[in-house]
C-alpha cells in the first residue's frame, strides 16, 4: 500500500525547492513534486530507484520524469535504465545548493530501502493485510472455486495497491503457477489487471493492481 512517506523528510528541502523554482514547484503534481524531493534527497536518482518509492506505473513515472527534465526541473545523463537524474543546477541565481544533501541524509538510506518493500507493495504486517486475510478465510479453505469467482477476488485485493503474487498466493492459499497462469495472466490479457513491470514479467518484485 502506498504511504505518503515524503512527509517523513524535513520540510525544509521541500521549502529549499520552492525558493529554487518560485510557484513553477507549486504547480507541479504530487507525483512531480515527490519525485523531484527524493531526488534532491538522494543527490542523483534513477528512474527504477523512485519506482520503489511511488505507486503509480513505471510509465507514469518515466513521463513525469520527462516533464520534470523537459521543464529544466531536473538535469539528466546517460541512456535507459542507467539515466542519472539530478536538480538541474539552472534557476535564481539565489536558488539554495542541494549538495550538502548527500551527507545529511546518508543514514536515511538503509531505512527508505527497507521501507520501499513494505509501502509499495501490500504489507502483511499491516491492518490492511489481517483485514484482507479475514475477508478471504472461506477462499483458502474452499479448494473448489469457479475461475470467475477467484478473478473477482484477486481483483478486489489488488485495488488501488499492488500486490505480489506470493501475498495473493497467501491470501487466497493458492499455488503461484496456477495464480499466475490461469488467473493473473488471463486478467492481464483482458485489460483487467496491471503488472508493474510488464517488460519483465518474472521480476522478483512483480506486482498487480485492478485496473
Amino acid at each position: 500500500v502506498y504511504l505518503p512517506l515524503i512527509s517523513a523528510i524535513p520540510e525544509k528541502i521541500s521549502n529549499d525547492l520552492l525558493v529554487r523554482f518560485g510557484d513553477d514547484f507549486k504547480n507541479l503534481s504530487e507525483l512531480e513534486r515527490s519525485l523531484l524531493i527524493w531526488t534532491a534527497v538522494m543527490g542523483n536518482s534513477k528512474n527504477e530507484t523512485l519506482q520503489q518509492y511511488r505507486q503509480e506505473h513505471p510509465s507514469e513515472i518515466t513521463k513525469a520524469l520527462g516533464k520534470l527534465v523537459d521543464h529544466g526541473f531536473l538535469e539528466s545523463g546517460g541512456k535507459g535504465r542507467g539515466t542519472l537524474y539530478q536538480i538541474a543546477s539552472k534557476a535564481h541565481d539565489s536558488a539554495p545548493s542541494f549538495e550538502h544533501l548527500g551527507s545529511s541524509f546518508e543514514h536515511l538510506g538503509s531505512s527508505f530501502e527497507h521501507l520501499g518493500s513494505s509501502f509499495e507493495h501490500l504489507n502483511e504486517n499491516s491492518n490492511e493485510f489481517k483485514s484482507l486475510w479475514k475477508n478471504t478465510e472461506h477462499i483458502r479453505n474452499k479448494r473448489k472455486c469457479s475461475k470467475s469467482f477467484i478473478e473477482s477476488e484477486i481483483l478486489k485485493i489488488c485495488q488501488g495497491r499492488f500486490v505480489t503474487l506470493r501475498v495473493l498466493g497467501k491470501l487466497l492459499n493458492r499455488g503461484l503457477n496456477t495464480l499466475r497462469n490461469h488467473y493473473i495472466n488471463p486478467l492481464i490479457k483482458q485489460d483487467k489487471l496491471l503488472a508493474k513491470y510488464p517488460d519483465t514479467p518474472r521480476s522478483p518484485n512483480q506486482a498487480y493492481r485492478s485496473k
